[in-house]
This record gives C-alpha cells, sequence and structure tokens, in this order.
C-alpha cells in the first residue's frame, strides 16, 4: 500500500516538473521571439499565422537598445534616386530593422537600388493595424519577393496591388503613431486603403508629383510594422 502511495506521488512531481520546464520554454521562446511550439521565428513558423501560408522571409537586424534605423539612408544612391521621409516610429526596444534591397540577395556590385521596379505589393493588416508588407520587385529579368511583417498571431487580412502596364503609384498616405495604423496607396488607376482610424494622418510621403518608380521598402517592426520609408526615382 505505502509503495503504491509513493509511486502515485512520484508521477505527480514528474507531471509537475514536466509543466514547469515546459513554462520555462515558452518563457525563453517569448524571449527570443520563437514560437514554443515548433522553436523556430515566429515570422516563418507554420504555427497560428492566420489564413494565408507565410510568404518568404529574410533575416531582419535585431534591435535591444534606443537606436534608429542603420539602413535608413545608408545605400549610396544614384543621382536619380532619392529616400522619402520616414513615417511611424522605428526607435522602439526589440525593433526589427528591414531593407529590401540591402537584405535582399540581389547583386549589388551589378545592380544599384535604381534598377529595381516594384512591380507589387502586398499589406498584411488587421481592421484597425498594418502587421507587415510583402513587395516584388523585377531586378533585370528576374524578379524578387520579400517580405516584412510583425509578430501578430491573430486573423490577419491580405490586400495586394498587382501593378499593371502603364500603372504607377502616385501617393502613400496613412496614419502612424508608435506604429503604422493606416496606410493608402493611391496609383494612376485606382486606390487601396486598409487598417484603422489610430494615430495621426500623415501625406503623400514620396513628396513628387508625376511619374515615379518604387525601388524598394524600408522600416522596422515588432508585433505590428512600425516604421516605413522608400526609396523612388
Amino acid at each position: 500500500m505505502f509503495k503504491a502511495i509513493g509511486n502515485f506521488f512520484h508521477k505527480i512531481n514528474e507531471k509537475n516538473e514536466e509543466f514547469v520546464r515546459s513554462q520555462q520554454n515558452q518563457n525563453i521562446a517569448q524571449q527570443q521571439h520563437l514560437c514554443h511550439k515548433c522553436n523556430k521565428c515566429q515570422q516563418s513558423c507554420m504555427c497560428n499565422q492566420g489564413q494565408y501560408p507565410p510568404p518568404p522571409q529574410f533575416q531582419p537586424e535585431f534591435n535591444n537598445t534606443h537606436s534608429q534605423n542603420s539602413f535608413y539612408n545608408k545605400t549610396k544612391l544614384s543621382m536619380r534616386s532619392k529616400y522619402s521621409e520616414m513615417v511611424g516610429r522605428d526607435s522602439h526596444f526589440y525593433s526589427n530593422f528591414f531593407d529590401h534591397y540591402e537584405q535582399s540577395n540581389i547583386d549589388k556590385k551589378f545592380y544599384d537600388v535604381s534598377r529595381c521596379e516594384l512591380k507589387s505589393i502586398t499589406i498584411y493588416h488587421t481592421d484597425s493595424m498594418i502587421v507587415g508588407i510583402q513587395c516584388t520587385y523585377k531586378v533585370g529579368f528576374d524578379t524578387v519577393t520579400v517580405c516584412s511583417r510583425g509578430t501578430y498571431q491573430g486573423y490577419v487580412n491580405a490586400s495586394t496591388i498587382e501593378l499593371q502596364f502603364g500603372e504607377h503609384i502616385e501617393s502613400i498616405s496613412g496614419r502612424s503613431g508608435d506604429s503604422i495604423d493606416r496606410l493608402e496607396i493611391k496609383t494612376s488607376q485606382r486606390k487601396l486603403e486598409v487598417g484603422g482610424q489610430g494615430g495621426q494622418p500623415f501625406k503623400n510621403i514620396l513628396k513628387e508629383r508625376g511619374f515615379v518608380t518604387i525601388n524598394n521598402f524600408g522600416g522596422s517592426t515588432r508585433q505590428f510594422l512600425d516604421s516605413l520609408y522608400i526609396v523612388f526615382s
């Protein structure tokens, strides 16, 4: 009888130890931005990804200080290309900085950023926030697709503009505070508005009239898209 009781309490102790180890693993995974289910990066794992498959990812630059995005104004531009202003906030702790041109596998010696041409953009968003963006660029005879999105695990919508022949982006506006709350993209043929009404409004960050070519997107994410800038020519 005493032996049976001893075995019973031994099994309880084993289960308690297993539970404690599980909780510790989840805490470590959250600190390292890993999924506690598959131990992979939350941005690339298949667990709780909403209603769409995870698109191609690259490794963002991780920031654990209040420093700003080191990619902004880093790329040496040709005479015809320029940076837009940056909107949102990129100085949060634990921001993931991104720059599609700098972090892609594009041959930088052969193609400068002005040779990249945006062909389509997908905005991942909720009813109130922008979660991330995915862009496809034409580079020479090839195309490069790069995705930058936050770690938000709830339901996410995807809205896409695929530029047609002769169509170009005229303005990119929206609302922002600590993150990007809303994006409004107007082309020569249509308009896409997604996100919510939080934050403060910002008007066309391109600051140019007429025909422009979008060469590159950059910015930062945490749970949502926190900041955004553009290189255009």
